[in-house]
């Protein structure tokens, strides 16, 4: 008797063990890392050219403005994992925002979970700003993908966090297109395998090389190369950037400050036409200066004496000065050090163009 299997079965059973290996499902160390020259990872393929070209140009927006970091990044599925938690992960993986500042957004799509998540940095969690990201999360994003537009959710969720969340007046993107150099770098980034995707590539690379770290190696090399972009003046005529010497005259004393300190760099634009000025401000990647609650300068630094060790059973103690180097602010007290908690989880450290930011996981929370 011919206890042979058909091969209708056998293919179905092979079929069946390969179900899991071509799931897409993507863990926070798989999604791809933005490009050198862009803020937007998509891994499904859902947006187009033009929508991430737009995105792009408002994250560019905000980023100029000095105002923080917006990144989107969209894809299939968590595979299980609480989206927020997913996403919370990947915004601190990646860095998103100024070190000091902790100004970044990330927007987060599982698109075949249909869900939606904003992440704020710390330094932005407050209660209206967390209002203002249920509003986006709603209103813009939301409503979108409830009329299966996806390219109008993340579009119009990017314009609503440049607008509500960092107060700027950016205009819609809908209709307008980067420039083609642009366009052809964030569309290469539409890969569904983390592996073939060449900003994974590069950030490899930059890890093998000991470029690896928030703002080190690529990350220092694409922020020098965004503030020597040429700036256009609005009355037409491109402006030109004071050297460090020059613009000392069109700095306040606490601006001279920060620069001496190293904790804020400055870049002052001329316009030779209208002598319209410019003035923009970069932070430090590394620096243990943050902002004074005196002068609100980022002049101020704390250090600390541990008065008792936390363990695994209990917390412990510190004491924690704050002292700044430009005004005469100085305040000390008592912080709890949370009880030692054990963990295996390490994604390391970004390689990406993003600041060092940090995130809590405040923010909101939206499916369709």
């Amino acid at each position: 008797m011919n206890r042979a299997l058909p091969l209708s079965l056998w293919m179905a059973f092979f079929l069946l063990l390969l179900a899991p290996l071509s799931s897409s499902a993507m863990s926070v160390s798989e999604v791809p890392m933005p490009p050198d020259d862009g803020w937007v990872v998509d891994a499904t393929g859902v947006l187009s050219a033009k929508t991430i070209a737009a995105v792009d140009k408002v994250a560019d927006t905000v980023y100029e403005a000095g105002a923080g970091e917006l990144a989107v990044a969209v894809i299939s599925s968590t595979g299980g994992v609480n989206h927020r938690a997913f996403a919370t992960d990947l915004f601190n993986l990646w860095g998103i925002g100024d070190a000091a500042k902790d100004n970044g957004v990330l927007i987060f799509v599982a698109v075949n979970d249909r869900k939606a998540e904003i992440i704020l940095g710390d330094g932005i969690d407050r209660p209206s700003k967390v209002k203002a990201s249920e509003r986006v999360m709603q209103n813009n994003i939301i409503a979108a993908f409830k009329r299966s537009d996806a390219n109008g959710a993340v579009r119009s969720g990017a314009e609503g966090c440049a607008r509500e969340i960092f107060g700027l007046a950016v205009p819609s993107a809908r209709g307008t297109s980067s420039s083609a150099g642009k366009a052809s770098m964030s569309s290469s980034n539409q890969s569904t395998s983390s592996g073939s995707d060449p900003t994974s590539l590069m950030g490899a690379l930059a890890g093998l090389l000991g470029l690896g770290g928030a703002g080190v190696g690529g990350g220092l090399w694409l922020k020098r190369r965004r503030r020597r972009k040429p700036r256009i003046c609005g009355c037409g005529a491109t402006m030109t950037r004071l050297s460090e010497t020059d613009d000392d005259a069109h700095l306040s004393r606490l601006e001279r400050a920060e620069e001496s300190l190293g904790s804020v760099d400055y870049d002052v634009w001329l316009c030779p036409a209208c002598k319209e000025t410019l003035k923009l401000e970069y932070g430090a990647f590394f620096t243990k200066y943050k902002s004074c609650p005196g002068c609100g300068g980022r002049t101020s630094w704390e250090t600390s004496v541990v008065l008792e060790h936390a363990t695994e059973h209990s917390e412990g103690e510190e004491r924690r000065t704050t002292q700044c180097k430009h005004c005469d602010y100085q305040h000390s007290y008592h912080h709890r050090i949370p009880r030692v908690v054990a963990t295996d989880t390490d994604y390391g450290s970004s390689s990406s163009g993003f600041g060092g930011g940090s995130s809590s996981g405040g923010g909101a929370s939206g499916s369709w």
